[in-house]
């Protein structure tokens, strides 16, 4: 999917005003893909790709990304609305 978005789709938002899903929250996240996406946090200061949320801001894609810029305190996220 990241391949076919154009940079005009990408909007970046407050990270806590992206809504996380209760469903979301009680998962039990990968370690190896945060200690993963958490590197690369800690290198661009950014997340890797961006994630896939609603119009009214609830999280579709992506929550362990999501986690990562919340854990390293990233004031903006880059979403792309779905």
């Amino acid at each position: 999917m990241y391949n076919s978005i154009t940079e005009d789709q990408i909007h970046m938002i407050e990270t806590l005003k992206v809504k996380v899903p209760i469903f979301m929250q009680e998962s039990e996240p990968n370690k190896e893909k945060v200690n993963r996406i958490m590197e690369y946090c800690k290198q661009y200061n950014m997340i890797d790709k961006p994630v896939e949320i609603r119009r009214d801001n609830v999280l579709k894609k992506h929550y362990i990304r999501w986690l990562v810029a919340k854990i390293m305190r990233l004031e903006r996220i880059p979403v792309v609305y779905c």
